[in-house]
């Protein structure tokens, strides 16, 4: 994906949610493996 993997608030290209804290991590580091 395009967007910034170190941005506490991130928006997964495949499960489009806007999350923040924690659970961004989680869902980032699913979207790196998905979308990267």
């Amino acid at each position: 994906g395009s967007h910034d993997h170190r941005n506490i608030v991130t928006v997964d290209e495949t499960n489009p949610v806007v999350t923040g804290g924690a659970p961004s991590v989680a869902v980032d580091f699913a979207g790196i493996a998905v979308t990267d």
